[in-house]
């Protein structure tokens, strides 16, 4: 009976244990840097509402790619040494001669998160990056994917995403841009982009976001207007992931 009564309440406590998962994630660092011992500097990362990062927790600075740095370096490595509020602190030790952390350079490490989702949209958040509509709307980021109540719930932002795509394209063909083209090639080779673009469905938006996925390091630490990445991808041949 006593045996009976332990694995009872252990069952009680399980839930919210088990409902935890670790996963690698990428976070902006902000302008707090501060130059410590040696070759320590001492970067700060603010946390959304629901993610933990536990101290002496492992972590890889990168920088971030943009079109004047397109190199990314690994910038040095450390581990989480402060937990306050919202935000860590996170002493890296810098590799040699590399140059000193700057806003928005991205730390990759681990966290845990409540009752996740994992879809394809943590997927791409997760590599700190964000999707915003035509008109700049927030659609998806790390916070909004955390918190996503299951496939229904992913499959309404995604939906919004193939909309961003056809009304992006029904502005461009009313304004007669001169940005439409015959795609050379591709999977809509022989058509024109932005006709194409009116026609898009939730299955080639899922297989860009899986191309994101597999490739993010364009991507990595910036927001996007899908609308336009996705024209990108379009115009570029529309490479696959492989599964």
């Amino acid at each position: 009976m006593k045996k009976l009564l332990i694995i009872f309440c252990l069952n009680c406590i399980a839930p919210p244990l088990f409902a935890q998962v670790k996963k690698l994630v990428a976070l902006p660092i902000t302008d707090y840097v501060v130059k410590g011992k040696d070759s320590v500097q001492i970067v700060q990362v603010k946390l959304p509402e629901g993610l933990t990062i536990a101290d002496n927790t492992a972590g890889v600075l990168r920088s971030l790619y943009s079109s004047t740095d397109t190199v990314v370096y690994d910038l040095g490595k450390g581990k989480c040494g402060l937990t306050k509020g919202a935000y860590n602190y996170y002493g890296i030790v810098m590799n040699a001669n590399m140059r000193s952390p700057k806003k928005g350079d991205m730390l990759y490490t681990f966290g845990w998160f409540k009752n996740l989702y994992e879809g394809i949209l943590f997927a791409v958040a997760s590599n700190g990056i964000t999707i915003t509509s035509v008109e700049e709307r927030k659609l998806v980021d790390l916070d909004v994917a955390m918190h996503m109540a299951g496939a229904a719930a992913e499959n309404s932002i995604i939906d919004s995403l193939v909309k961003d795509v056809r009304y992006t394209a029904d502005v461009m063909i009313a304004q007669n841009n001169n940005q439409d083209m015959l795609l050379q090639n591709g999977i809509f080779k022989g058509k024109k982009l932005f006709a194409t673009m009116q026609t898009i469905t939730d299955k080639e938006v899922n297989m860009f976001l899986k191309y994101i996925v597999a490739r993010p390091r364009l991507y990595t630490g910036n927001a996007w207007k899908f609308s336009e990445i996705f024209a990108t991808w379009m115009a570029g041949g529309t490479p696959t992931v492989v599964e």
